[in-house]
Parts: C-alpha cells; sequence; structure tokens
C-alpha cells in the first residue's frame, strides 16, 4: 500500500476497535438481565449449541472427504432452523403483518396501501416484500405462512453455503473455510430469523452473492468487468427486498479508489461497471410499478419524508428507538410532505443546539452500544412477539437466550483480535472492503432510527471478521484434502 492507503487504513483500525470495545461492553452489560431471565428454554439452546459445536468438531477432524464435511457442517445447519421454526408456531407481527395484510388486499385487487399515505405508499422501499408476501398468499391460501418458512428455511442455507465461499475466497484456507461454516451453522441470528417474516431473509443471498462476485472481480483480468456487472446487478436484486445496500455500494467504490492498484482512469471504469447496472435496476423496477399502477411514488421516496427516520433517531429521550412523540409528530403532519420536512428539521436543530455535548456523546455511545448489542439481534424477540405462550414450546426471554448471548461476545472477541493482528502486520487488503462496510453501517444506524433488527442485514460479516482472528490450526485442525 502507498502511505495514503496505510494511513487510511490506520484510522479505519483504531476507530473499529474503540467501537468494538463499546460493543463488547454493552454486549456484557446485557448478558446478566439475560442471565436472570433463564428458563428452561436457556439450557435447551446450550445444549443445541454445545452438540452442534461437537458435532462440527468432530466431523472437521474427521476422515471423511472435504466435500462430505461441507455437506455434514450444512445439515447441522439445517437441523438446527428447523427445530427453531418448530419451537415457535408463529405469525406476522408487528409492521410484517401490516405487510402481510397488504399482500392479501392487493390479490383481492385493493392498492390503497400502496397509494397516498398508505403504509406502503409512505415506505414504498417495502413494495417488492409485499408483493412477495401476495404471490405467496395466492400460490398456497392454506400454508402460506409455512412456505415463506421454508423458503427461509432455504435461503439461510445458502447464506450459509456463500459465507463458506467467501471466507475461501479471501483466506484461501480450507480449515477457515470449515471454521465459517461450523460458525454460520450455529449463529443466533442465522437460526432466529429463520422463523421471522422479514425483507432480510430475501435479501441477505443477494447481497452476499454480489459481495463473492466482486471480490472474484478484483483477482480477475480475463473477467473482472462481467464479474463487476453481476455483483451489481445482485446487490440491487437485494436492495428491491431490503433497501440498505447503497452502503455496500458505496464500500465498492471506497475500496476500487482507496485499494485497488490500477491508474485512476481504470478506476473509474471499474467503477462505472460497479455502479451503473445497480442504478438501472432500481430505476426500471421502480418505473415499472409506477407504469402499471401499482406504486404512485418511485421505491426511493414515499409520501413521508425520509428524514422522519432521523428524526426518531436522535431522540435522546428513547435512545434513538420509536417514540410516542416523534410519531404523534409524525401522524399530525403526515398529509403535508414540505411542512413534515420541515418541522422534523426543526426539532432535530433545536436538540443538538439545545443539548450539552457531553449529553449528545452519551447518547450516541450508547446508541451505538444498544444498537450492536444483542446476540441475535432481536431474533428471539421477533419469533415470538404476539405468540400465546401455549404456542411456544421454550420460551426465550426479550433480550435473547444467554448461550446466544455469550456465543456472540466470544465473536466479537475474536473479531477484536483480527483487528489487533491487522494493526501489527500486513494482512489480505480484501479484508478492508469488509471493514468499509461495516463501518458505513455503523455510521448510518448512528443517525437513523435504532433497532437490533436494522444490523441482522450485515451480520454475516461478524463471522468472517471473527474467522480473521482465530490463530490458524487453535481451535480445530482440518486436513486440506
Amino acid at each position: 500500500m502507498n502511505k495514503l492507503d496505510n494511513v487510511f487504513t490506520k484510522v479505519m483500525n483504531t476507530m473499529l476497535k474503540i467501537i468494538l470495545s463499546i460493543i463488547i461492553i454493552a454486549s456484557i452489560c446485557i448478558l446478566f438481565p439475560i442471565l436472570i431471565d433463564s428458563n428452561v428454554g436457556t439450557i435447551v439452546f446450550l445444549l443445541v449449541i454445545i452438540i452442534s459445536m461437537l458435532f462440527g468438531y468432530k466431523i472437521i477432524n474427521s476422515n471423511i472427504s472435504y466435500k462430505q464435511k461441507i455437506f455434514s457442517l450444512i445439515l447441522i445447519s439445517i437441523f438446527i432452523k428447523i427445530l427453531w421454526i418448530l419451537n415457535a408456531d408463529n405469525t406476522p407481527n408487528s409492521d410484517f403483518k401490516v405487510m402481510y395484510e397488504c399482500g392479501k388486499n392487493f390479490i383481492s385487487g385493493d392498492l390503497s396501501c400502496f397509494k397516498g399515505i398508505g403504509y406502503i405508499g409512505r415506505f414504498p422501499h417495502l413494495t417488492i416484500h409485499v408483493l412477495y408476501m401476495a404471490a405467496i398468499q395466492y400460490l398456497s391460501p392454506a400454508s402460506n405462512l409455512l412456505i415463506m418458512k421454508i423458503i427461509s428455511l432455504f435461503l439461510g442455507t445458502t447464506v450459509v453455503l456463500i459465507v463458506y465461499l467467501i471466507t475461501l475466497e479471501l483466506f484461501k484456507s480450507k480449515e477457515k473455510a470449515l471454521l465459517s461454516l461450523l460458525i454460520a451453522s450455529v449463529f443466533p441470528p442465522f437460526i432466529t430469523y429463520t422463523s421471522v417474516f422479514c425483507s432480510e431473509n430475501l435479501a441477505m443471498p443477494f447481497y452476499l452473492l454480489s459481495i463473492y462476485l466482486f471480490l472474484r472481480g478484483i483477482e480477475s483480468d480475463k473477467y473482472k468487468f462481467r464479474l463487476f456487472c453481476l455483483s451489481s446487478i445482485c446487490l440491487a436484486l437485494g436492495n428491491l427486498f431490503r433497501m440498505v445496500a447503497i452502503i455496500v455500494l458505496i464500500a465498492y467504490t471506497l475500496y476500487i479508489l482507496i485499494y485497488y492498484k490500477d491508474r485512476i482512469f481504470k478506476k473509474l471504469i471499474n467503477i462505472v461497471f460497479v455502479v451503473v447496472p445497480y442504478f438501472l435496476i432500481i430505476v426500471l423496477v421502480s418505473s415499472i410499478l409506477q407504469k402499471i399502477n401499482i406504486t404512485e411514488n418511485p421505491l426511493w421516496r414515499g409520501s413521508e419524508p425520509k428524514i422522519t427516520n432521523v428524526l426518531k433517531g436522535t431522540n435522546f429521550n428513547s435512545l434513538g428507538m420509536w417514540n410516542v412523540e416523534d410519531a404523534k409528530l409524525v401522524e399530525e403532519n403526515i398529509n403535508n410532505y414540505d411542512e413534515l420536512k420541515l418541522k422534523c428539521k426543526e426539532v432535530i436543530h433545536d436538540r443538538f443546539t439545545t443539548a450539552p455535548i457531553i449529553k449528545v456523546l452519551i447518547f450516541y455511545l450508547g446508541k451505538l452500544g444498544a444498537q450492536w448489542c444483542i446476540g441475535d439481534f432481536a431474533g428471539s424477540l421477533w419469533t415470538q412477539k404476539d405468540v400465546p405462550k401455549e404456542k411456544i414450546i421454550f420460551k426465550i426471554g426479550i433480550f435473547g437466550s444467554a448461550p446466544f448471548q455469550i456465543f456472540y461476545i466470544i465473536i466479537l472477541i475474536f473479531i477484536f483480535l483480527g483487528l489487533k493482528k491487522r494493526s501489527v502486520m500486513n494482512s489480505n487488503s480484501q479484508l478492508n472492503l469488509f471493514y468499509l462496510i461495516f463501518l458505513g453501517y455503523i455510521a448510518a444506524y448512528l443517525i437513523t432510527e435504532n433497532q437490533n433488527r436494522y444490523g441482522y442485514i450485515i451480520s454475516w460479516l461478524f463471522i468472517i471478521l471473527a474467522v480473521d482472528g482465530i490463530k490458524d490450526g487453535f481451535l480445530f485442525k482440518a486436513k486440506d484434502e
């Protein structure tokens, strides 16, 4: 790396170590109320994780073929996910319930939720997910919820496999790749979100496939432009389901500018192949939906201004989470787009100009910790919310299960060790792409509404970064075959 690259990487490394220290402290603090809330379910899931890890260890160190090891670890992942699905007979709740009902109305020809200040009219970025729910309900009126869970199970298993492929591409080590596969198989959010009817389950495989193709493109001369273009297309498809992929796109651009070894003109050409297909697909899909009169607004601009999300994210009293005060302001002015936007700006301005600097600092430290401190990214909460007790076999506390939280803390510690290692040695620079993505989402969620679920879309990143912090052969001694 040249001097500028080196300075940038060191600054990024230092920032992440500070941020990660805060997240680790917050995660340990939340562990205590989770332990107090322990029950029979805690013991059950502790046993499931321990047994799965032991089986995984045996598989990795066995004499079976490498492909059989991969297949066996994937079976562990599928088995745990099925157990989780069977544990709670849940249905869509909260916003997911509204989307589900919008899908049902769409089938009957009622498009009111897509228009004006209807729910999807206000948040048109949810359109594709609603249409997906509508399609499943239309194709299977009786068993649509089960089918959605099965699709989530399949896509979740695909995510586990792509995490393995990315790790193999990054480290060129079958041992580390198998380790990432084992971790992904028992990774708490990958388990708990299998039963949640959220758009992230549909978006994540596309996000990960995009990253895998981008990494392949970096190393390819012959197929570079083709791979970058395919990466951009996959990212756009993922963005249609969960519209926060712009951060990954920015990370791609920064990585090419800072770390890609080429002349500036060639860097710009590469950026064009990464950026243009992405926006073409988003604009094309949005235009088609408007043309056939499903949506009234573009997918990226609803009848509710985006700044309302920032408004909630700057509420000191609620730690940036959803709150009645800001929700009331929005509802009272929802019929006047410009007026609502102006009032939001005024409230945000007043909050920061009247609050002491120390209060603002404490607020953002607390918000940072709260956003990333839950080990399963609130997957347990969203699975069990509004589900009667008799429909849950082993109930988990509101903040998740202790085994999930402890597992997550260990993952965070390994990430920190990886950062520490990279500050004193010349490591694989492609990992800097993942650090850029992580920092991008941290910054975005500090600005917008605070909700644990939002981090789930990049939860896979924790696995890859943790593997970097584990010494070769420290836990497993897999034989490359």
